[in-house]
């Protein structure tokens, strides 16, 4: 990738890191010549091998793991990469469990309550400790949420409406953090072809199976340019403009990236 943005000294710190929007974020960033913190809650391994790749662009990677649902060991994850890198310039949000796709009525209260915990309390936890770091090196955070906080999507309650949280969140920092020169901007992401999304099964992938040809070809019906998943390096080439030093005067916005299927 070009070296076409700028960052300032310091870390990118990813959460959800070791997954598959996430390693795709991580991979350009160092590309584009910035330290990596890679963040794992369970996949140490690959956590391991995706900063081991990074390496390779000649920058440092780091892993860690925390529960982001504990405020205790978010905080202390971001001590530990402030030691090994010096500062954070920006945070990314790009975690979150496995989605069970039901509607409401088949939901439960303990699996909501699982939800709401492991993303938007989870969000919280990451934005409140980061911001001190974040003054210090006037930095900013991007968050990944959903396109379906903008196309209602059938049975995507429980995934919908936490990240429609982390986004108001997004707001919120960028109107009080504002005077200290922090940003916050949110990437609204659509059909990726990675994770959940993930057309077939592959080491970037979470999943095991194959989403299925009929769901596929719903999903693809629904994108007008060119009725595909979006890939993962179209997702971090905007995470990474808008973390960018270019993107100065941008904050408290939100970028679909869905290939038009909000429109």
């Amino acid at each position: 990738m070009p070296a076409i943005y700028t960052y300032p000294k310091g870390a990118a710190v990813v959460f959800g890191g070791s997954g598959g929007a996430g390693s795709d974020v991580c991979r350009a960033f160092a590309a584009a010549g910035c330290d990596v913190a890679v963040h794992f809650h369970s996949a140490e391994a690959k956590a391991q091998a995706i900063a081991d790749e990074l390496k390779q662009h000649g920058v440092q990677a780091s892993i860690g793991k925390a529960d982001i649902r504990e405020f205790d060991e978010v905080q202390a994850f971001l001590a530990d990469v402030v030691k090994a890198h010096g500062s954070i310039h920006t945070i990314v949000y790009a975690a979150g469990p496995h989605i069970d796709v039901l509607p409401i009525l088949e939901n439960t209260p303990d699996r909501f309550r699982f939800m709401v915990e492991s993303e938007l309390l989870g969000f919280f936890h990451i934005a409140r400790a980061a911001l001190p770091h974040l003054k210090e090196s006037v930095g900013n955070i991007v968050a990944c949420v959903t396109y379906a906080n903008r196309k209602v999507l059938i049975n995507d309650g429980q995934s919908a409406a936490p990240k429609a949280g982390i986004e108001s969140l997004v707001r919120q920092i960028a109107v009080e953090e504002a005077k200290y020169g922090v940003r916050a901007n949110a990437v609204a992401l659509g059909w990726l072809d990675v994770g959940q999304g993930a057309l077939a099964p592959s080491d970037r992938s979470n999943v095991q199976t194959e989403i299925g040809k009929e769901m596929a070809a719903l999903m693809g019906s629904m994108v007008p340019l060119g009725q595909r998943p979006g890939r993962g390096e179209e997702l971090a080439a905007a995470v990474l403009f808008l973390a960018s030093e270019q993107a100065s005067f941008i904050t408290g916005q939100s970028i679909s990236v869905d290939g038009g299927a909000t429109l």
